[in-house]
């Protein structure tokens, strides 16, 4: 998508700032890694549709998309006024059903999209990585990537191959990525080149970013803790050429 060219009040580092705070939020209630996937996708499906949204409701917005992916995904999803009271009740009751009757209507009621989480699982499985080390680093890549505007060009299900290609090559996994692999996620690494790179530069830049003491470490924060095995905190490697 290219719906921040045309966005009037909205712009990609606001977007950057917003789904690091839902990181912040989703861990503190203890959510599904699929809730936050499925919030990001809908914050950006209702920007893509609402071009002139004020930039005072974009908190409301990706808080409404937290609120309905809780409700679709978790057993027990925290209660609206939760959501209302993790604003600081920036927003009423009442005005975060409204919202939510919007964005429901502008994204066509579809709640249901495939998920780079989803993708990740199946590509892991098929490469028979029992290891939940590799397993984690791979989820922390592909959150990483839902912070970054730019990585929305590429596919999810790219996403989630790029991120275990990745991680396999951090963890030193034999080989990289096998064709069982390929066959599964449809990917040769040379059909992944660009956002593999992408991947990298990203990942050097939030490294860079957490030695500058950089506000937007949310994700990274959240698999420093012992719960992730600190998979944050692992020294990255990368290949030259991506070969």
């Amino acid at each position: 998508p290219t719906y921040m060219l045309d966005q009037v009040d909205v712009n990609t580092k606001m977007r950057s700032i917003l789904v690091d705070w839902l990181v912040d939020v989703h861990y503190k209630y203890n959510l599904l890694e699929q809730t936050l996937h499925i919030a990001v996708n809908l914050i950006d499906r209702h920007l893509e549709k609402n071009l002139t949204l004020p930039r005072a409701r974009l908190q409301l917005v990706g808080i409404t998309a937290l609120f309905i992916a809780s409700k679709y995904e978790e057993i027990y999803p925290p209660e609206a006024a939760d959501f209302v009271k993790i604003t600081d009740n920036a927003y009423t009751l009442s005005e975060m059903f409204q919202m939510e009757d919007e964005l429901l209507s502008s994204i066509g009621y579809r709640v249901t999209v495939p998920t780079a989480f989803q993708f990740m699982n199946r590509f892991l499985k098929a490469s028979k990585t029992v290891n939940t080390k590799t397993h984690l680093l791979a989820n922390y890549l592909i959150d990483r990537c839902l912070q970054e505007y730019k990585m929305l060009r590429y596919p999810p299900s790219m996403i989630a191959a790029a991120g275990v290609y990745h991680a396999r090559m951090q963890m030193n996994v034999v080989p990289t990525w096998s064709a069982c692999v390929e066959y599964h996620s449809t990917y040769s690494v040379a059909a992944m080149r660009l956002c593999i790179k992408d991947m990298q530069e990203m990942m050097e830049s939030a490294a860079a970013g957490v030695a500058k003491s950089s506000k937007l470490t949310a994700v990274t924060r959240k698999f420093s803790k012992e719960k992730f095995q600190g998979v944050s905190k692992l020294p990255l490697r990368f290949p030259v050429d991506h070969e």
